[in-house]
């Protein structure tokens, strides 16, 4: 294995693991890649840094757990501050900008992927996977929650997330979608594990929506129905995790949505909803050591662990990522926190 290292970049000024004169060496990295809201670095550098660092100044961060320098993230400075330890560097990614802004607007006739695309756009943001979702007949976003709240709004329609990824790019995508597949061996890789399962007190999503689409047509979508079965999809799902697209449960998660105008639209709305909740069945972290490729949205394979829990639709022991904390210290050296 090769020696595990680190590389800063903002501008000039660069910060890195190699012992020699005149480079400016730091005593912690710490990097949380996440799918739950803004991801955001902090880098301590003993003393005072010669090179001036201003906030929106660019950002990347690469890691090397043994194979080489890997980028983990690209973002912007939010902050540069003393410490008692020194001087903080701190930067958040491209959703920090979208969580800082109001917009509003209004669509017809386009897809969930289509408004999300549109915002990414009109807020200078590079799209990367959008997943399309069902179609939506009409659309009203509104000052108040900011950019990044709309879009995770958006994104629960179809049980998707919204994160960034090394380079910055937005993406949002379901847990069906295609992903990269890390094993890790228990005694092996793994230095810590704290999982749990979890079961949603519901046990069916019932999505409603409103409009006579399905009924008189896609030109009839802003008229009002009085009987709603046509706009009404349920989809039930069992402790174990296993998914029945029509069926009805004892103890719904029940959701209006007035953007929903379809059958169909109600029913992939129901089913992304319910594999968002299975999928989640398992909570929790695992710690290992460094490795900078592993990111949100990857799937994790266990093995070896007493009593390993599992998560069906997938092998025994694979979880998908949600939240991935790189950190490395003079102290500890350098390990990686995956969690779930």
């Amino acid at each position: 294995m090769g020696a595990i290292g680190y590389e800063v970049r903002s501008g000039t000024f660069v910060a890195t693991h190699a012992m020699a004169a005149g480079v400016v060496v730091a005593s912690s990295v710490t990097c949380v890649r996440t799918m739950d809201g803004v991801s955001h670095c902090s880098v301590v550098v003993p003393g005072v840094i010669g090179t001036p660092l201003l906030v929106g100044d660019p950002f990347e961060l690469d890691l090397d757990g043994g194979q080489g320098l890997t980028r983990v993230f690209t973002g912007k400075i939010d902050g540069v501050r003393r410490t008692p330890e020194g001087t903080r560097i701190t930067a958040a990614d491209t959703l920090a900008d979208l969580a800082r802004m109001d917009i509003d607007g209004s669509y017809q006739k386009t897809t969930v992927g289509g408004v999300i695309r549109d915002v990414l756009k009109r807020a200078g943001v590079e799209a990367g996977v959008i997943e399309e979702g069902p179609e939506l007949s009409a659309y009203v976003m509104h000052r108040g929650p900011r950019a990044l709240r709309h879009l995770q709004l958006l994104a629960e329609r179809i049980g998707a997330d919204v994160y960034t990824d090394v380079e910055g790019a937005v993406h949002c995508t379901s847990p069906t979608a295609e992903r990269t597949l890390v094993h890790l061996a228990y005694g092996k890789h793994l230095l810590d594990v704290a999982l749990s399962e979890v079961h949603p007190t519901a046990d069916a999503v019932e999505v409603w929506g409103e409009g006579a689409a399905s009924r008189l047509g896609a030109d009839k979508a802003h008229i009002l129905a009085t009987k709603l079965d046509a706009v009404n999809a349920s989809v039930a799902f069992d402790a174990a995790g296993g998914v029945t697209p029509g069926a009805k449960g004892a103890r719904p998660l029940i959701i209006r949505d007035g953007a929903i105008r379809s059958l169909e639209a109600a029913r992939e709305s129901a089913a992304g909803r319910a594999i968002a909740l299975v999928t989640r069945m398992v909570r929790g972290k695992v710690e290992i050591l460094g490795d900078p490729a592993i990111g949100p949205a990857d799937l994790v394979a266990l093995a070896d662990v007493p009593e390993t829990p599992w998560v069906l639709g997938t092998a025994p022991g694979e979880l998908r990522v949600r939240q991935v904390r790189h950190h490395l210290s003079t102290e500890r050296g350098y390990a990686t926190r995956l969690g779930f």
